[in-house]
């Protein structure tokens, strides 16, 4: 759930991960053995990547902010896209919209997951929810101040979160940190679905609105049908689209 607000705060600053599209199947086929090991265990695992995300862009952020008490680094932009080369109107607006609606998903997943809270389920979601707005809104409005005041700028090939981090810390480790745990977040970010689409899929089972064998859980009391339904639709829509991230983003908003 905190992995899609953190992913949003990374893509929304045109951060990129380029991979070729087998390792996309790779990826997807490691989400899919790590869900249908249990809920308890694949929390253990995508929790490292969010909570070391989180601090890396705290981290940077805080030591941005001081830098600029005595006046803010200059970031270098090679390669900047020039102002006025996108079209403007409605279709700018409409694909910043389904950017955006990345964000949805995580609040989305909280909504349908209320049930594996612990007891009081409800106010306990509603805790985690907060808690996930509160650090996407401190990351995102961190992460655009300082990209106003250093000068970063969309560029072809630097993301404005490596931008950012590079004139904050000048490279080295803290570069490499916030580098690597921002593509571990947008990869981890999908597994907001495997571990709501299972959950919502029985709920609709149950109803009768989807095949029975939804509501089935495996051994791991999982519902591994719906886990392993999504990783195949996943890994469809990855070779379908050429593995493709500024094709297959759009797909958030029909979400």
């Amino acid at each position: 759930m905190i992995f899609e607000s953190c992913a949003f705060c990374a893509a929304s600053t045109t951060c990129r991960i380029t991979l070729p599209g087998a390792t996309y199947l790779g990826l997807v086929a490691l989400m899919t053995m790590a869900n249908l090991r249990g809920l308890r265990e694949s929390g253990i695992v995508f929790a490292v990547p969010t909570y070391a995300f989180i601090a890396s862009i705290l981290a940077m952020s805080v030591t941005g902010l001081v830098q600029c008490i005595g006046g803010c680094p200059v970031a270098s932009v090679p390669d900047a896209i020039a102002p006025g080369t996108s079209a403007v109107g409605v279709f700018v607006i409409l694909h910043a919209f389904s950017s955006g609606s990345t964000a949805l998903t995580g609040v989305e997943a909280i909504s349908n997951g209320v049930p594996a809270f612990r007891p009081p389920s409800a106010r306990n979601a509603a805790a985690v929810l907060a808690t996930m707005s509160a650090i996407a809104i401190a990351m995102f409005l961190s992460i655009s101040w300082l990209a106003v005041h250093t000068g970063a700028r969309p560029s072809y090939d630097v993301s404005v979160v490596a931008q950012v981090t590079r004139a904050v810390f000048g490279g080295g480790i803290g570069l490499y940190a916030v580098q690597i745990t921002t593509a571990a977040i947008l990869v981890v970010a999908a597994n907001t679905a495997f571990q709501d689409f299972p959950r919502l899929s029985s709920i609709l089972a149950r109803d009768r609105f989807m095949p029975h064998p939804f509501q089935n859980r495996g051994d791991r009391l999982v519902f591994s049908n719906g886990i392993i339904v999504l990783a195949l639709l996943a890994s469809a829509l990855v070779v379908s689209f050429g593995a493709d991230v500024s094709r297959l983003i759009q797909l958030y908003v029909v979400g």
